[in-house]
């Protein structure tokens, strides 16, 4: 299961110390473009240090196709448009795309001018102070140029459905993507709007197939797991099975631990933030800082601190057993309100790991057990707690069997 986590700057701490937690960096076109040679720097010492590590980067250009207010672009956003030129840099920051505004002229210089930004990434001419800077940081004598396998992403934007519009759009950007790079270099984001069944995912696969294109992130808009229904997580399951069957490696852009469980049904990676990002509404453009939030193991979710401690009142040994921070918040009786930003990245990078090398490690039958007994768990303690945390996990486990 490969695991990617999404670069931001102001937590390239826990990169450095949870270095052997994940496999992959995934870092956004508006951070590489704000922050260049920062930005730059970093993922070279970073590789430096672990060359098995891959990198890619996520063009985020759906964006530009959702309707929030051009009033005020922030400047992340001008720089991302520069990236891919016109309409981006014109149109797409005054009203939102439409697919008139991408024939196929446009579609190719996009497609250019991205894969190329990609490319020229390896090789960027940063300050030699920057590479130092992270030299130092990360403890290693020499940074060596980016060399590593990446994938590369083309253009990609939301779509309803198989052969609309969009959908077309996206799928042109991939096949122009194959005159650039190697096709087994392509990775395309495909992103419909909501999780649809394996009939649609078989077309995407025999398209990228047809394009010489084996390898895909999945991206069913600002899908959350905890809040997916039955059908929706059926969908998401058979998807999973049937990419796998026809010959691709499939990883999903953003999940949980959902995804992880899927690895049993042939995912073959997802990513996360550290702390956040388990799903992305591509139309989001403001920035900001979460709040505090402390993961439960057993629920495989985060809750505010003050719900946390509430649910570990309810039986201290059972949500406590899978973390060290938390047995030791327990164990001191000190309150989990009392948790620090850094305590609880450090510990939610903990949790994922564990959560990742039990489902290495266990049959699905037995995973789905442990889901089931949380979810006793949670009746013994009320009804007000099997609702709010217990229903995903049964809706899990219905969905995994």
């Amino acid at each position: 299961m490969t695991h990617y986590l999404f670069y931001q700057h102001n937590v390239q701490r826990f990169f450095i110390s949870h270095l052997e937690k994940f496999d992959g960096i995934i870092v956004p076109f508006s951070i590489a473009a704000s922050f260049p040679a920062a930005t730059y720097g970093f993922i070279r010492a970073l590789l430096g240090k672990d060359q098995s590590k891959r990198f890619a980067l996520d063009p985020r250009s759906a964006l530009f196709q959702q309707g929030w207010s051009r009033a005020n672009v922030r400047e992340p956003h001008r720089k991302m448009a520069a990236i891919f030129g016109e309409p981006f840099s014109s149109i797409g920051l005054q009203r939102a795309l439409t697919t008139q505004d991408l024939p196929d002229a446009a579609i190719s210089g996009i497609t250019k001018t991205c894969i190329q930004y990609q490319l020229d990434f390896r090789v960027l001419k940063d300050e030699q102070r920057k590479l130092d800077k992270y030299r130092k940081l990360l403890g290693v004598d020499t940074v060596p140029e980016i060399s590593n396998p990446q994938h590369f992403i083309p253009p990609y934007f939301r779509f309803g459905a198989v052969g609309d519009d969009w959908y077309e759009t996206s799928m042109r950007c991939n096949e122009a993507a194959t005159s650039l790079v190697k096709a087994e270099d392509i990775c395309p984001i495909v992103h419909f709007g909501d999780w649809p069944a394996k009939d649609q995912w078989a077309a995407v696969g025999a398209r990228l197939k047809a394009a010489g294109i084996n390898t895909l992130f999945t991206y069913p808009n600002n899908f959350k797991e905890h809040e997916a229904d039955a059908g929706e997580l059926k969908n998401y399951t058979e998807s999973a099975l049937a990419l796998a069957t026809a010959g691709l490696s499939t990883l999903a852009l953003h999940g949980g631990y959902f995804a992880i469980l899927l690895e049993k049904k042939g995912l073959s990676g997802f990513g996360n933030g550290v702390g956040y990002g388990e799903w992305r509404d591509s139309g989001y453009h403001r920035g900001g800082t979460a709040d505090i939030r402390l993961y439960m193991p057993k629920l495989h979710r985060f809750l505010d601190t003050a719900n946390a401690q509430s649910l570990v009142s309810g039986n201290q040994e059972y949500f406590t057993a899978d973390s060290d921070l938390l047995t030791e918040y327990a164990l001191a009786q000190k309150p989990l309100t009392a948790v620090t930003l850094q305590e609880a990245l450090d510990h939610f990078m903990e949790s994922r790991q564990r959560e990742i090398e039990s489902v290495r490690a266990k049959a699905l039958g037995d995973l789905t057990k442990e889901l089931l007994q949380t979810v006793e768990v949670l009746n013994a303690i009320g009804q007000l707690e099997a609702e709010n945390y217990g229903s995903s996990l049964s809706r899990w486990a219905v969905a995994l069997s």
